[in-house]
């Protein structure tokens, strides 16, 4: 009965997962680019750039992939894994801030771990997206072939 319900409601799990994920990159973005200490003029000029490129468009997507695993679309919830892995080579970018004496010790764990947290909210959300879509589509197998 459990997959019957299912079709009626919304994946808030993973749907909430994904939004966590996108507020974590959100406060990642917001404290990086705060400290008065980064300086962009330099040979990381043109790294921030493309870091808030990569930004706008990761926020994007994020949200349109909460929206779309929400309803249990089976295809949507690998964006979220990708999305999640692509946070990883981001973590490079503070910790060459940190060598080159831009941001404090406290101010890049605090950025790692929203990070690293994004990253786990997003591999979350897939799995268990993943789980319930799949769920849900044998479930709907099962009464298309009963139907027949």
């Amino acid at each position: 009965m459990r997959a019957e319900l299912m079709r009626y409601r919304n994946d808030t799990l993973s749907y909430l997962l994904t939004l966590a994920g996108l507020a974590l990159d959100a406060c990642f973005l917001m404290f990086l680019y705060s400290s008065p200490n980064v300086r962009c003029e330099d040979m990381y000029g043109k790294i921030v750039g493309l870091d808030i490129f990569f930004n706008i468009i990761f926020l994007l997507i994020a949200f349109l992939t909460a929206e779309k695993v929400k309803t249990y679309s089976l295809n949507w919830c690998w964006s979220c894994l990708v999305l999640g892995l692509l946070q990883l080579p981001r973590i490079l970018l503070p910790i060459s801030l940190f060598g080159a004496k831009q941001l404090t010790v406290g101010k890049l764990i605090f950025l790692l771990v929203c990070l690293i947290g994004s990253c786990a909210c997003l591999v979350c959300a897939c799995v268990f997206s993943y789980l319930k879509s799949h769920k849900l589509d044998k479930h709907l197998k099962e009464i298309s072939n009963k139907g027949e």
